[in-house]
C-alpha cells in the first residue's frame, strides 16, 4: 500500500538532487570562467538548498563541491571550513566513501598551500577509506594526486610507481579518459628525467586515446606537453608547430586559461630563436588573458617569464620589476613554491648587480620556504644559486662544497640538467676542461640547445677571469 508515495519521495529525492547538483556544477565552471561572484552565489544557494532539506550525504558533497570552486579560485586558505564541517558529518555518519573524498580535498588543499607531508598524509588516508568502500574509482583519484605530490618533491621514480598503478586501474575499468589523464603525467615525470624519447611515446599515446574519446580540451594540454618536449630537445619549429595547434584548439574551446598557456609556450619558442620582441609579445597577451580570466597564478608565471627574458637579455631593472610583481602575487595567492622560485630569480638579478647582501637575504627566504616544501629540484636549485654566491664572493672553496652538493641531489633526482650545471659549476670553480664536457656531453643529450649555449657562455667567460651569475 506505501509503495506508491515510496516510489514518489524517491523520485522526488533523485530530482533535487539532480537540480542541486547542477547548481554547484554550474558554481565550479563559473570559478573556472573568472566569474568569481556569481560562482559564489551559485554555490552558496546550493548549500542553503541541502542545508534546508537535511540531506547528510549530499551536504558533504555540496562542501566538497564549494572547495572545488575555492581550489579553481586559488583560495585555499578558504578551504578549511567546509572541510572541517565535511569530515565531521562523514565521522557522524561512519561513510567510507565520504571521508576518503574529505581526506583527498584535504591532501589537495595541503599541496596547493606547499604542505607535501600533511598532503600524503590526507592523501594516503584517503586511499585507505576507499580501498574499506571498494571505491576504485576514488582509490585511482587519490593514487593520482600522491603521484603529483611525489612528483613536486622530486620523487620521480616513486611518481611512475604510482601512476602505473593508477593505470592498471584504469585499464581494468576500460576508462580511456584515466588512462589518457595517466599516461600524460607519466610523460611528464619522463620528460622531467630526461627521457624524452619515452616520454614522446607516452604523451602521444595519451593524444591518440584523447582523439578517440573526442577529449578536446585534454587534447590541448597533450599538445602543449608534447610541444614542450620538443622545446627540451632544441626542435624549435616544431615544438611551435604543436603550441600552435594546442592554441587554436583552445581557442575553438573558448578555453582562454588553455590559450593564454599555449601563448606562453609560443612566446618561449620566439624567444629562443633570437626574437626577443615577439617573445614578449606572446608573453603579453597571455598575461592580459589570464588577468581578463582572473587565473591569478597564470598572472603569476606571466610575470616571471617576462622577467626571465628581460633577464636573459641584460635589463636587470625590468627583470626585477616582473620578479617583484611575481613574488608579490604569489605571496597573495600563498603558492610557497611559486614564492621560492621569484626568490631565486630576484636573488639572480642581485648578484649580476654585485649586490651579495640582497641575493643572501633572498636566498635565506628561499631557502626557508623551499625545506618547508621538501622540494628537491628546488632544493638543487638553492645550492646552485649558494654556489654562485660563493663565487661572486670569491670563496671558491665554498662553491666547490656547494657544487659537490648540488651534483648528489642532482644524482639521487636523476635530473640529467641538474647535474649538468652542477658539474659545470664544479668546472668553473676548478678550471677543469673534463667537467665542463661532460656537463656539455648531458645537456647534448637531452638535447637542450639552449643550455647548452648559457654552458658554453659560463664557460668562456670564467676563463676569461670574469664569473658571472648563473641566469635562470
Amino acid at each position: 500500500m506505501d509503495s506508491g508515495p515510496r516510489k514518489i519521495s524517491a523520485h522526488t529525492d533523485a530530482l533535487f538532487s539532480l537540480a542541486v547538483r547542477a547548481q554547484w556544477e554550474r558554481g565550479c565552471l563559473l570559478a573556472y570562467l573568472g566569474r568569481r561572484r556569481e560562482a559564489r552565489r551559485d554555490l552558496r544557494r546550493a548549500l542553503q538548498r541541502v542545508r534546508a532539506r537535511g540531506d547528510r550525504h549530499l551536504l558533504v558533497q555540496a562542501l566538497l563541491a564549494q572547495c572545488r570552486m575555492l581550489d579553481t579560485l586559488g583560495e585555499h586558505r578558504a578551504m578549511e571550513p567546509p572541510l572541517r564541517e565535511a569530515l565531521h558529518l562523514a565521522q557522524e555518519m561512519r561513510d567510507p566513501r565520504s571521508l576518503g573524498d574529505v581526506h583527498h580535498f584535504s591532501g589537495l588543499r595541503a599541496w596547493a598551500l606547499g604542505d607535501y607531508p600533511r598532503a600524503l598524509d590526507h592523501l594516503n588516508k584517503a586511499l585507505a577509506w576507499h580501498r574499506q568502500a571498494g571505491d576504485l574509482a576514488g582509490e585511482a583519484r587519490a593514487l593520482h594526486l600522491l603521484g603529483i605530490v611525489h612528483r613536486f618533491q622530486g620523487a620521480y621514480e616513486e611518481a611512475l610507481r604510482i601512476y602505473r598503478s593508477v593505470l592498471s586501474i584504469w585499464e581494468a575499468q576500460g576508462d580511456l579518459r584515466g588512462q589518457a589523464l595517466t599516461l600524460n603525467n607519466m610523460a611528464i615525470v619522463y620528460d622531467l628525467k630526461g627521457d624524452r624519447e619515452r616520454a614522446l611515446e607516452y604523451a602521444r599515446r595519451s593524444l591518440r586515446l584523447k582523439r578517440r574519446i573526442r577529449d578536446f580540451r585534454g587534447m590541448a594540454h597533450t599538445l602543449n606537453n608534447i610541444g614542450l618536449i620538443h622545446l627540451a630537445r632544441g626542435a624549435y619549429a616544431r615544438a611551435f608547430r604543436f603550441f600552435r595547434r594546442a592554441y587554436r584548439t583552445s581557442q575553438r574551446l573558448h578555453e582562454p586559461r588553455l590559450a593564454s598557456v599555449s601563448l606562453n609556450n609560443m612566446g618561449n619558442v620566439a624567444y629562443l630563436l633570437g626574437h626577443a620582441r615577439q617573445a614578449r609579445c606572446f608573453h603579453e597577451k597571455a598575461l592580459r588573458i589570464r588577468e581578463e580570466s582572473g587565473d591569478r597564478w597564470g598572472v603569476a608565471a606571466s610575470y616571471q617569464n617576462l622577467g626571465q627574458i628581460h633577464l636573459a637579455e641584460g635589463e636587470l631593472d625590468r627583470a626585477e620589476e616582473y620578479f617583484r610583481k611575481a613574488l608579490g602575487l604569489r605571496e597573495t595567492i600563498q603558492d610557497p613554491r611559486g614564492q621560492a622560485t621569484s626568490l631565486l630569480a630576484l636573488a639572480q638579478v642581485a648578484l649580476q648587480q654585485g649586490e651579495t647582501g640582497p641575493a643572501r637575504e633572498k636566498i635565506h627566504r628561499a631557502g626557508s620556504l623551499i625545506r618547508e616544501l621538501g622540494a628537491r629540484d628546488l632544493q638543487c636549485e638553492l645550492v646552485l644559486t649558494l654556489g654562485e654566491m660563493a663565487l661572486a664572493e670569491n670563496e671558491p672553496r665554498k662553491a666547490l662544497a656547494r657544487a659537490e652538493e648540488a651534483l648528489s641531489l642532482a644524482r639521487k633526482m636523476e635530473s640529467m640538467k641538474h647535474q649538468a650545471f652542477a658539474l659545470l659549476l664544479r668546472a668553473r670553480v676548478r678550471s677543469c676542461e673534463e667537467d665542463y664536457r661532460s656537463a656539455v656531453n648531458l645537456l647534448q643529450q637531452l638535447g637542450d640547445q639552449p643550455a647548452v649555449r648559457e654552458a658554453r657562455r659560463l664557460w668562456l667567460r670564467s676563463q676569461d677571469g670574469e664569473i658571472p651569475s648563473r641566469k635562470p
